[in-house]
């Protein structure tokens, strides 16, 4: 059985397209919706949502982008499941 919680901040919460996972316990890799190095995957896929989630050892965080904002929020899990973040307006 799958589940996925939806959150949605309603305070002006602006990540920007960008969020962390966690890498295994070494660091926090950094991600953007829609971005690849190596291609562009808008034009190369049609599966958006799927090509969006990343594995999630312990954690995914997102920061504010506005300017002087110290907001952050950051999910823990207890086992290793995917996960995506990007904040809809």
């Amino acid at each position: 059985m799958d589940v996925i919680a939806h959150w949605k901040l309603y305070d002006g919460f602006n990540g920007n397209r960008t969020f962390w996972t966690d890498a295994n316990g070494l660091e926090m890799q950094h991600r953007r919706i829609n971005y690849r190095e190596d291609f562009d995957p808008v034009s190369n896929t049609s599966q958006n949502i799927s090509s969006n989630y990343y594995p999630i050892t312990s954690a995914i965080s997102m920061r504010d982008t506005t300017q002087g904002s110290n907001k952050q929020v950051v999910i823990l899990n207890d086992r290793s499941q995917g996960g995506s973040a990007e904040i809809e307006q």
